[in-house]
């Protein structure tokens, strides 16, 4: 199925979803490579981690979503997969938190060591969930040097 097509059988709130949720893409991955992450996250409608406690992971099927929450969260996994987007979890995090932006989300980012590595992700937390497209993966959370752990 060519793109036109595929873009057809989503009908008109589909297509809309893909359009705005380009739009949005756009102006995340403009903003990342220009601005500070912290100045980008509160664009977005998600602030940046302020010492909540990390919740269980889980998925964005696992919350309590409204039909359009949902189609948006569907369009945006669908489109995060596909060129010139970048699908990275920080990505998915602000675009993600932008769709729920009512709901107050927070962006957390976390590290790990791992082989003598340091490996870093992002994830939101919503409504006391962590929301998390990889949510086997065991990250802790930054804190900003001055707060208590």
């Amino acid at each position: 199925m060519t793109g036109l097509r595929r873009l057809r059988s989503l009908g008109v709130r589909g297509t809309w979803y893909v359009l705005e949720l380009s739009v949005v893409a756009a102006g995340v991955e403009l903003g990342i490579r220009r601005l500070p992450l912290e100045r980008v996250a509160a664009l977005c409608g998600v602030p940046l981690d302020q010492g909540v406690p990390v919740a269980p992971p889980a998925r964005f099927a696992e919350l309590d979503l409204t039909p359009q929450q949902a189609g948006r969260v569907d369009v945006m996994q669908r489109l995060l997969r596909r060129r010139p987007f970048n699908g990275t979890c920080l990505r998915r995090a602000l675009i993600g938190g932008w769709i729920l932006r009512r709901r107050r989300p927070v962006l957390v980012l976390g590290v790990k060591k791992q082989d003598g590595q340091v490996a870093a992700h992002a994830w939101i937390q919503v409504d006391g969930v962590r929301i998390d497209p990889e949510p086997g993966t065991a990250f802790h959370a930054l804190r900003r040097p001055w707060e208590e752990p």
